[in-house]
Order: structure tokens, then C-alpha cells, then sequence
């Protein structure tokens, strides 16, 4: 058998877990990634245990690292000081692991990129790692490494004055910083990276999210699928909201709205679907209830990986009321069904919705603004049509195909290829 190519690219990322809904975006990209001369090896960080302080475990043709944590009990005592003075355990065992066997790739192939996923604390480790400059790092930026929400205190990495100088540094070592979102692009300059270091290049979505039937007869069919399953009559209007539900997401604002929309749509009902977090959905139900809304709200659970496409393809519209958000993978999966899109701006995804014509931007915490124009584009048949198509548009954009060729640019640019 013919060994692989050895990595041009290291990519490090704290979420290639077993059974996380991050694995096939992450290994679909690389593979592309690959293909555009960039074989890559995946650096994560192992569990609780391991005696090795760097161990293979590739998963199928994809190299995977996984980094010690804690070895012996001075680890222990070092990654609880970690959490105490910046927020998270493993940053400085981690990289005191990961030091030499980093400096050995390094010194085997110096064109080697870095890509780090979250400023925040992925590419943390990873400069304290290495912290020479001159490196051909890249660091993504996703959302709560950078962002803070003053609705949530809880909410995002930099709330410290430490975690904060931790992000200065990262951005001073970094090569560059792709921000998912020009919003994520915004933060990073806010919290002191250089402009000309940023570059704006959307997540990418795996192919299974992207219909290869035509999209009429798909929606009608999932329509009529999911309506028997929810008992909902013919002529009921869908919205579709989801994620992990946290306060942080705005689905109370969302519930909110729902009478007005209901008084301008009367059959409309609303579909939410996504894990727990704390109470949120005991919440969202106690709220339904009090509203009077318990016909109209349908609390699906969380749905597997391949199982989410049939509400998405029944919607006729997706709602993301969130206080904050990085960039919203939801907006995107389902636009690719030929869904309006009707945003918050304080989600990233909300700029290109206004780029695309994809639906509507509204102000956040507003549920009279969410409520104006999820029912205008409900009014509107020639304007929601005219919106599906753009959020068709929009998520092409998000393909892995376009978004490997951005970032394969981005290497070259930085020297990637010699």
C-alpha cells in the first residue's frame, strides 16, 4: 500500500471527538484541502490518561494526533491553575506536550502550515507551543473565542483581561486570521489584530446538506411528511428555529413574536429542535404555555446528523433570533433547501443575508421587528421566492469545494507551497 503523503498542513482542533456532528466538516475539508496539495494531519487533544506525549490514532486515511492533557499528578495541579488564572485546564500541559514533537515536524518541513480552529484557546496552545515568529499559522475564528454577549456574562472566552492578552498574542504570532463571518472579522480588529491579517472565508458545509434533487418536489414531499408526523393541517405555514438551546440563541424572543405572526398568518406553527442545555427547554415551554401557544410550538428534540434534512427541506421559513452568533450553520443548511432566511444581525451569517437578498436582518432582542418580517415574507409570495433563491446562492458559497479553494489561496499566500 502506498504510504500517505506526508502533512503540508497541520490542523488543530479540540473537536475531533467520536460521534461529534464536527467530524465530517472537518474531514471532508481536509480531504478537498488535499486534493489542492495540501495533505493534512488533524492535532487534537486526547483524553485524560494517555502515557504518550504525542499518540497516533488516525481515523481511516486522515492522520490524527492526539496531545496528552495529564500525565502524572503535577499535570492535575497545572491544569487547575490554568482554569483558575485563564478559563481553561489544558494550555499549559498541552503545549509543554506538544513543544517538541511540533519543533520536529517543523524542522522536517518548514513550508508545514499551522491552522489553528478558535483563536481561543486552540491557537493559544499552540503559540505557547511555539511561539517563534515567522510561522505559517492561520488562525479560524468561530464565535465564542472572540465574541462576549452583555445579555450572557457567562457567554464567550475573552470575558478576562487574561484571556484577552492571550488573544492579543495569538494575533501578533498568527500569519494570518480567517474569520467565518465579517462580523468575527470586525471582533478580531476590535480586540487589537492587525487589519490586513484578516481574511473572511465562510464555514464550510459537508455535501450531505446540499439536495440533489430538484427542490420542488423535495419540499413538497418533506412537507407533507413532516406534517403527517406533527398532525399539522395542509395549509400550515412551517418555521424552523434550532441549535443548542441557550439563552444566548433568542429562541424566547422568537415565541415572543409568534402572536403577531400568528395574527397576520394564522396557520403558522413553529418548529424548534436542537439538545438541552440547563432548563432552556423547560423554559421555552412554560413561556409557550403561558402564550397560549402550545398547538403552534413543536418541540422536536434533538435530531441526528442525517435526519435534520427533512425539516429543513419543509420549512418555508428559518428563524434565528440569536443575541450572538459567530455565524449560524442552521441559516445556511437550510437555505440550501431554497429557505428564507430571517436573521438577527448580531449573527454572522446576518451579512450575508443582506449581501445575498437571502430574507431579512433585523435589529436583536426586537421580537416586533423578528415578528414585521417573518410575516411580510410570509405575505409576500414573489418576495419569498426571490429570497429562497438567493439563500440557495448564499449557501453555494459555503460548499467545501469553494471554501477549500479560499484557504488553499490563503496558504500560497503565505508560502505554503515554497
Amino acid at each position: 500500500m502506498t504510504p500517505p503523503p506526508a502533512p503540508r498542513l497541520l490542523y488543530f482542533t479540540a473537536a475531533y471527538r467520536p460521534g461529534s456532528m464536527a467530524i465530517p466538516v472537518h474531514a471532508e475539508l481536509l480531504h478537498a484541502l488535499a486534493a489542492r496539495g495540501y495533505p493534512s494531519a488533524i492535532v487534537t487533544l486526547a483524553t485524560p490518561g494517555q502515557r504518550q506525549p504525542v499518540a497516533p490514532a488516525p481515523d481511516g486515511d486522515l492522520p490524527v494526533y492526539r496531545v496528552a492533557i495529564s500525565r502524572h499528578p503535577l499535570d492535575r495541579l497545572a491544569n487547575r491553575v490554568a482554569r483558575g488564572r485563564l478559563g481553561y485546564p489544558y494550555l499549559f500541559t498541552a503545549a509543554r506536550y506538544l513543544r517538541p514533537w511540533l519543533q520536529g515536524r517543523l524542522a522536517a518541513d518548514p513550508r508545514l502550515v499551522l491552522q489553528a480552529e478558535m483563536a481561543y484557546p486552540m491557537a493559544a496552545l499552540v503559540r505557547r507551543a511555539l511561539p517563534r515568529a515567522g510561522l505559517r499559522a492561520v488562525v479560524t475564528l468561530h464565535g465564542g473565542d472572540v465574541l462576549t454577549a452583555p445579555e450572557d456574562p457567562t457567554y464567550g472566552n475573552p470575558r478576562t483581561p487574561a484571556v484577552r492578552r492571550e488573544l492579543e498574542r495569538v494575533f501578533a504570532w498568527a500569519a494570518a486570521v480567517r474569520a467565518m463571518s465579517p462580523l468575527l472579522a470586525r471582533r478580531a480588529v476590535e480586540l487589537g489584530c492587525p487589519p490586513e491579517k484578516v481574511v473572511t472565508i465562510p464555514l464550510n458545509l459537508t455535501e450531505h446538506f446540499y439536495p440533489t434533487a430538484p427542490l420542488e418536489p423535495l419540499r413538497a414531499a418533506a412537507r407533507a411528511t413532516v406534517g403527517a408526523e406533527l398532525g399539522l393541517p395542509a395549509d400550515a405555514r412551517l418555521l424552523i428555529a434550532g441549535g443548542r438551546a441557550l439563552p444566548i440563541k433568542g429562541f424566547d424572543l422568537l415565541l415572543a413574536a409568534l402572536p403577531a405572526i400568528l395574527a397576520r398568518r394564522p396557520a403558522t406553527h413553529l418548529l424548534l429542535y436542537g439538545p438541552e442545555r440547563g432548563d432552556t427547554l423547560g423554559d421555552l415551554r412554560a413561556q409557550a404555555r403561558a402564550l397560549g401557544l402550545t398547538d403552534r410550538v413543536h418541540f422536536i428534540g434533538e435530531l441526528p446528523f442525517e435526519g435534520q434534512q427533512q425539516y429543513q427541506a419543509a420549512a418555508d421559513l428559518v428563524v434565528i433570533p440569536s443575541l450572538l452568533d459567530g455565524f449560524n450553520r442552521l441559516a445556511v443548511e437550510v437555505g440550501a433547501h431554497g429557505t428564507p432566511i430571517v436573521v438577527s444581525t448580531r449573527a454572522g451569517v446576518a451579512d450575508y443575508v443582506r449581501e445575498f437578498g437571502a430574507g431579512r436582518a433585523v435589529p436583536p432582542n426586537d421580537p416586533a421587528a423578528l415578528a414585521g418580517a417573518v410575516g411580510d415574507l410570509l405575505a409576500d409570495p414573489d418576495a419569498w421566492r426571490a429570497a429562497g433563491a438567493a439563500a440557495t446562492r448564499l449557501a453555494e458559497e459555503c460548499r467545501t469545494a469553494r471554501v477549500a479553494d479560499a484557504l488553499a489561496a490563503l496558504y500560497d499566500r503565505l508560502g505554503g507551497r515554497g
